[in-house]
């Protein structure tokens, strides 16, 4: 009889080991497949912070990240969370938000401090968990699709909002927009989508243009081709729709370094170019030549004051970094010693409103030199210099092996840092969350691509 009971008692405990090893592979197939495509799909949309201004959930992605970075952990020999935290691109970052952190120390804005090293260290566990997430090539893929689809959606929002004039459905935020400065003494509505700022709003736009352009152009299927250049179109009149000069000029190097890549024929290049000539709205030429600071109008020549007013801060961020070239003001304090140093430079920018202290510096280059010196500088451009390095390298590899549907999507990723960097000359460090993102695709098809071998197998169509 002991014998017996013995024998179920170890027949019913392999059988609950089996279960329980069966949840735990369901668990992180799951996580696996679409724990990447959520990620990017919460925050590319901003939807926590639209359903935060909508309802009374405060965050979406806070937990969404608890819960993947508990799952990244819990299925570690699947994801490798340690592969990507000894990346070189990681490492860097880590060090980057040491610079931050280091910063806060002679800061006079501390609350501005905390909250800059605490995105910095947000955009670090994005990273790393955008990262580990991007185990195999099919969840990299969904993640880039969802971010070009998505990107798509508020694209078509925006157009839909243009084309009938009902600025008044924002679609549950995901549209919004506001009257502003277009040129000279013209004002228009500008597209702001979920960000709620039209010129951060056309960063995250031109980094999703890439994305969607490489997906098309190598689809396999006819479908497939017709939907994602569909919404790489969508995409680049959004952009044209929000008027931020930045963006435009971050779009059209994108779009030149795309052409190259795909080898578009000239003779397309051509045409769609004066098919967007012709459907661009009638204010967006004088928009995009004001960015030299002066613009023809029916009164003769005036000056911008938008532009004026980004010279004068420019003017600022280059005397703090003049004056505290190591280290500079500290972290988050270009606003606390804005109005003393625009007091000191001087500008025509003063006409056209008072000074005041939640200014800020207008470039990403020059926050950073303002606020961390050539220590930040040195920091955040290595960090991009090692993902530019470990994207070409990937992509070098995949080529080499076979695998140009992998090599297209390295290829969409470095053109979309590349845009998102150059639209950072006219914009500060604010929604950082989209860098994160791509560096940590970047990281994800990094540690792919090294995987892959001659022997791997036909390349999934991208």
């Amino acid at each position: 009889m002991s014998a017996e009971i013995t024998t179920a008692a170890r027949t019913y405990a392999r059988a609950e080991a089996s279960a329980q090893g069966l949840d735990e592979s369901r668990g992180s197939a799951l996580a696996a497949s679409l724990g990447l495509p959520i990620l990017a799909a919460i925050l590319y949309l901003n939807l926590s912070d639209v359903v935060a201004r909508r309802t009374p959930i405060p965050s979406l992605l806070q937990p969404l990240i608890l819960l993947l970075a508990i799952a990244v952990i819990v299925h570690r020999d699947r994801f490798q969370p340690r592969a990507i935290a000894a990346s070189a691109l990681a490492l860097l970052a880590l060090v980057y938000c040491v610079v931050l952190v280091a910063g806060t120390s002679w800061s006079e804005n501390p609350a501005a401090a905390d909250a800059k090293v605490l995105e910095g260290v947000r955009g670090l566990i994005i990273l790393l968990i955008a990262g580990s997430l991007g185990s195999t090539w099919t969840a990299v893929r969904r993640a880039v699709a969802v971010i070009a689809l998505g990107a798509a959606l508020l694209a078509a929002l925006t157009l839909f909002q243009g084309v009938t004039g009902r600025f008044d459905l924002d679609f549950f935020g995901l549209a919004r927009s506001e009257r502003g400065h277009i040129f000279a003494r013209v004002s228009d509505i500008r597209a702001s989508g979920p960000i709620g700022d039209p010129n951060f709003y056309g960063q995250i736009l031109v980094m999703a243009f890439p994305l969607a352009a490489f997906f098309g152009w190598n689809a396999a299927r006819r479908r497939d081709r017709v939907v994602f250049l569909t919404a790489a179109a969508l995409i680049a009149a959004g952009t044209a729709l929000t008027y931020s000069r930045g963006s435009l000029l971050a779009l059209a190097i994108a779009g030149a370094m795309t052409v190259v890549v795909l080898r578009v024929r000239l003779m397309h290049v051509f045409a769609l170019l004066l098919l967007a000539a012709v459907l661009a709205p009638s204010n967006l030429t004088q928009r995009f030549l004001s960015l030299g600071g002066t613009e023809g109008v029916v009164q003769g020549i005036e000056r911008d004051s938008s532009v004026d007013r980004r010279k004068l801060d420019a003017a600022v961020a280059l005397r703090m970094f003049d004056e505290h070239p190591l280290v500079g003001v500290g972290t988050g304090a270009f606003s606390h010693h804005y109005v003393r140093y625009a007091n000191e430079v001087g500008s025509s920018a003063r006409q056209y409103g008072l000074l005041n202290a939640n200014q800020a510096a207008h470039s990403l280059y020059l926050e950073l030199a303002a606020e961390t010196g050539l220590a930040g500088l040195i920091a955040f451009g290595t960090m991009m210099a090692a993902a530019f390095a470990m994207l070409l390298d990937a992509r070098r590899k995949l080529v080499a092996r076979g695998l140009p549907g992998y090599a297209a999507i390295t290829a969409a990723l470095f053109i979309a840092l590349t845009g998102y960097l150059v639209s950072s000359i006219f914009l500060h460090g604010a929604f950082q969350r989209y860098l994160w993102l791509l560096l940590g695709l970047s990281a994800a098809v990094t540690r792919l691509a090294s995987r892959e071998s001659a022997a791997s197998g036909p390349p999934e169509s991208a």
